[in-house]
């Protein structure tokens, strides 16, 4: 299960900054002070001030938490107003380590005034870092990743750990929010997320829509040494790996199928009329219906009902476009209809194959295969 920043054992907020101003406007940068004694002495003899709205703030040095800058009162800034907890600080500054042992120019909590925001990390001034640790609004994401783009600059979304997480093929639940922090790198879009205390990379790669929240994927580690710039992209599924996916999926196929069972008004449930527009027992439905496809979050629904569906169109000599029109098959979003239509029609490709040989699981894990690799 993918949540990130959910898990701390000591969680902590502060209106914390790292980066303050002095009485003569020069910047002073937290990170760059590591001993407590110089901080402690540097808190003596200087007067800190917001390099945002330039009111007082107040440098605090204790044991536990990273010393940081906190407004004395509560005010109009910006920066007063992002609650921040020791996860974000650990990791924007071990994040900042990382590109800084890289020889990477990297400005810490980088404002832009165009935009008003301000990045966590602003790499080479042309790549932000986004150390994203607690649920926020879809909407927030979405805003802030247009900002960047508006300015030409490449927006990474990475999100924080506490703990690390189990390494495997997996059902991971993700949060809406989550899918808008996906890396779109050619067709295999993944999470990237950061565990401070571990100082390691974590990816949530090939992920295959199951319903609602869950999806089927893949959960591997890169130590941060090990780590390039740009960062590495995960790889394709071995078919080992693959096999696993599909083993995971054909158990939620049959949970799928089990709910449907004691459905109520079965003459409006899809699923009930499609089988029995098509004759299908449906406790034994053929295994040609109800397979992972990459790209399937197309349809908020499980596979089985969208393949259902496609095969009662096609069946009827009703194109798939026209099934969309209909209504009867909903889209998560209307602007990927023609990319809709073509997973509808490469599912059918294989359903036609497969309903010839509808016994041959060796050809169906061969075939699935061949769609997935070619998918991504």
């Amino acid at each position: 299960m993918l949540i990130f920043g959910n898990i701390l054992t000591i969680e902590w907020e502060v209106f914390s900054i790292l980066i303050a101003s002095l009485a003569n406007r020069s910047i002073i940068n937290l990170s760059h002070i590591h001993q407590k004694e110089s901080l402690l002495a540097l808190r003596e003899k200087e007067r800190f001030y917001c390099s945002r709205c330039h009111t007082p703030v107040v440098l605090k040095v204790g044991d536990i938490k990273i010393p940081h800058f906190a407004h004395k009162t509560l005010s109009g800034c910006d920066y007063s107003h992002e609650p921040e907890s020791s996860l974000h600080l650990h990791g924007k500054l071990s994040l900042l380590q990382f590109f800084q042992n890289r020889q990477l120019q990297c400005e810490l909590e980088k404002f832009l005034p165009a935009i008003r925001q301000r990045a966590d990390l602003l790499v080479e001034g042309r790549t932000a870092i986004e150390f994203q640790c607690s649920t926020i609004p879809q909407k927030d994401v979405v805003h802030r990743t247009e900002g960047y783009l508006q300015l030409g600059i490449e927006p990474i979304w990475i999100g924080g750990l506490d703990d690390p997480p189990n390494e495997s093929i997996q059902i991971i639940r993700l949060k809406t929010y989550e899918t808008e922090l996906f890396q779109h790198k050619g067709q295999n879009p993944y999470l990237l997320a950061f565990c401070p205390s571990e100082n390691r990379f974590y990816y949530y790669s090939n992920l295959f829509y199951v319903s609602g929240s869950r999806r089927i994927g893949k959960v591997k580690s890169l130590d941060a040494s090990r780590q390039s710039f740009p960062f590495a992209v995960p790889k394709r599924l071995s078919k080992e790996e693959f096999a696993q996916v599909c083993g995971l999926f054909s158990k939620t196929r049959q949970q799928f199928i089990q709910s449907q069972l004691f459905a109520k008004n079965r003459m409006q449930n899809l699923f009930w009329r499609a089988c029995y527009t098509l004759q299908l027992d449906m406790k034994k439905l053929p295994i040609s219906i109800g397979h992972p496809f990459i790209g399937a979050e197309i349809f908020p629904q499980h596979a089985v009902l969208w393949q259902l569906l496609a095969v009662e169109a096609f069946n009827g000599q009703i194109s798939m476009a026209k099934l969309i029109e209909s209504g009867k098959l909903v889209l998560a979003d209307p602007g990927h209809f023609e990319k809709a239509v073509a997973l509808l029609e490469q599912y059918l490709e294989l359903f036609v194959i497969l309903a010839s040989q509808p016994d041959n699981f060796t050809m169906m894990y061969e075939l699935l295969y061949d769609y997935y690799c070619n998918s991504v």
